[in-house]
C-alpha cells in the first residue's frame, strides 16, 4: 500500500473564544483600547475612561488588561496580530489544522505499542513493538523539517514485548528506552544512531505489561517502574556504566495486572514522583505519594464508573482541570472516564464519555489554547478520537480520525517537525504487516 496523500481541514474549537475570521476592530468608536485616536480608544479625549460605565476605566470589558479586552494580547480584535489562520506557518491559539488523512509508513512487523522522541538529536523518530519479534523497528525523521518518516531498521531486544518506554535513562542527553514483556531489554543511545549492548533485566513471575521510565529516588540515573502480576515493581537505576539497574521494590495497591503511571500530586508540594496504578480486574484507580526515595505510601483510591460496570483498559493522568493537580483518565470498553483531582489528595466525582473499544490515551495542548486535549485509539474500529477541552476540563463530541486499520492500541501526541503544532502518531496492523501513521499538522 503506498502512503496516502495527505489533505488538510481547518477545525475550530468549540471551547476556545477565538474564531477564524474577524473584523478588523480600528475603526471610529469601536472601544478598542488602541489609542489611535479614534473617538472611544481611551486615548485621553473626552468620554475616553472619565469614569462613565464602559470608558476603559477597569471595570469588566473596559480593555483594562482582562483577556478579550482589546488589550493588545493575541485574539482580542485590536488589529494589531494575524487571525488564527491555516497554513500560514503560525501555530495561534484556538487553532487546529490537522490533516485528515495519514501519512502511512510500513514497518515490516507487528505493530502493537509506540515510542516517539528525538532518538536522533533534533530529529523525531517513532520505536514500534509488536509483541511477536526480539525486534523493535524504528522509523526516523529525514532532518529536513518536514516530519516524514523512513523504514527499515531494527533494534534487536532480549525477548518479545509488549510495552515500551523512552527517555534519557543515563543523563548523557540522547534518549534510550526499555522494552518490558517477560524480560526488560534496556538499550542506550550512542548518539550516533546506534544502541549499546542489550542490557536485560529479569521481570519477574508474570509478563509486564506497562513499563514507564521516571525519577522516584532522586538519584541523577533514571528507574523503570511496571505492573508485574499482583504487584507495582520498581528498578532504581545505577550510575554504574552509565546505567545499570540497581535496587529493586515493590507495593500492591491493586488486585493484579497493574496499569502503572507515574505524576506528580500537587496537594503535597514536595516535588516528588507519585504513582496511579489500575486493574482490569476493578473500576477502582489506586494512588500512592512517592516519598522521594524509591519508596511509596498507599494515599487512596478512587472509582471510574458506577459499581463493576467498567473494566479498565489502560490509565493516564494529565491535569485537564488546570488546576496543577493531574486529573485521571482512565479507558474501559466503551470509552473513558475523567476523575477531576480536588487538589486536597482526593477525586471528584467521574465524569464519562463514549469513545467505542477504548484503549490508549494520549493529552496534549493540540490546539493551542491552554488547555489539555485528550486523544483516544481504538481496538474496535480502529479509530482515533480527539476530544477538545473546554477549558473546564469537560470534553465535548470527539473529531473522529480514522486509519485503514481495525485496531490501534497506541497513540501519542508530538511535534513531528518542530513547527510547533502537535501531531498525531499512531500504530496499527493491516494487510499483514504493521504500520506507522501521522496526521500531520498544518499550522
Amino acid at each position: 500500500m503506498l502512503p496516502a496523500i495527505a489533505s488538510v481541514g481547518c477545525f475550530e474549537d468549540p471551547g476556545s473564544a477565538t474564531t477564524y475570521s474577524t473584523t478588523n476592530s480600528d475603526e471610529t468608536g469601536d472601544g478598542d483600547g488602541d489609542g489611535d485616536g479614534d473617538p472611544g480608544d481611551g486615548d485621553g479625549d473626552p468620554g475616553d475612561g472619565d469614569g462613565v460605565p464602559g470608558d476603559g476605566d477597569g471595570a469588566p470589558g473596559d480593555g483594562d488588561g482582562a483577556p478579550g479586552d482589546g488589550d493588545g494580547a493575541p485574539g482580542d480584535g485590536d488589529g494589531d496580530e494575524p487571525e488564527p489562520a491555516c497554513g500560514d506557518g503560525v501555530a495561534s491559539p484556538g487553532e487546529l489544522c490537522l490533516s485528515d488523512t495519514p501519512e502511512q509508513t510500513a514497518v515490516n512487523q507487528a505493530a502493537l505499542r509506540i515510542a516517539v522522541a528525538e532518538f536522533d538529536p533534533g530529529i523525531m523518530g517513532v520505536l514500534v513493538t509488536g509483541g511477536e519479534a526480539n525486534s523493535l523497528a524504528i522509523l526516523r525523521g529525514d532532518g529536513n523539517g518536514n516530519g516524514a518518516l523512513f523504514a527499515g531498521a531494527y533494534v534487536g531486544i532480549a525477548a518479545p514485548a509488549t510495552s515500551i518506554a523512552a527517555a534519557d535513562l543515563d543523563g548523557d542527553g540522547h534518549i534510550d528506552f526499555v522494552a518490558g514483556g517477560a524480560l526488560f531489554t534496556v538499550r542506550r543511545n550512542d548518539g550516533n544512531g546506534g544502541w549499546g549492548p542489550v542490557m536485560t533485566v529479569e521481570a519477574g513471575a508474570f509478563p509486564s505489561y506497562r513499563v514507564v521510565i521516571g525519577q522516584i529516588d532522586g538519584n541523577a540515573p533514571l528507574d523503570i517502574v511496571f505492573g508485574e502480576g499482583y504487584n507495582t515493581r520498581w528498578i532504581r537505576g545505577s550510575a554504574t556504566n552509565g546505567w545499570s539497574p540497581g535496587t529493586q521494590g515493590s507495593i500492591q495497591l491493586t488486585g493484579g495486572d497493574s496499569w502503572v503511571v507515574l505524576t506528580q500530586f500537587g496537594f503535597d508540594g514536595d516535588n516528588f514522583t507519585d504513582l496511579m496504578v489500575a486493574s482490569r480486574w476493578s473500576p477502582l484507580v489506586s494512588f500512592a505519594r512517592g516519598m522521594g526515595n524509591g519508596t511509596f505510601v498507599e494515599q487512596g483510591q478512587a472509582p471510574i464508573c458506577n459499581g463493576n460496570t467498567c473494566e479498565i483498559q489502560e490509565l493516564h493522568a494529565a491535569d485537564v482541570t488546570g488546576n496543577d493537580d493531574p486529573d485521571i483518565i482512565a479507558s474501559f470498553e466503551s470509552g473513558f472516564s475523567v476523575v477531576p483531582a480536588k487538589g486536597d489528595g482526593t477525586f471528584d466525582a467521574f465524569k464519562l464519555y463514549a469513545s467505542p473499544g477504548a484503549d490508549h490515551i494520549a493529552s496534549g495542548d493540540i490546539d493551542n489554547d491552554g488547555d489539555i486535549d485528550i486523544v483516544v485509539a481504538s481496538r474496535t474500529d480502529g479509530d482515533l478520537r480527539l476530544f477538545l477541552n473546554d477549558g473546564t476540563g469537560t470534553f465535548g463530541a470527539p473529531i473522529v480520525f480514522a486509519v485503514p486499520g481495525q485496531s490501534t492500541r497506541s497513540v501519542a501526541m508530538a511535534d513531528m517537525n518542530g513547527d510547533g503544532a502537535l501531531e498525531l502518531v499512531t500504530a496499527y496492523n493491516h494487510d499483514g504487516s504493521g504500520w506507522v501513521a501521522v496526521f500531520k499538522a498544518n499550522p
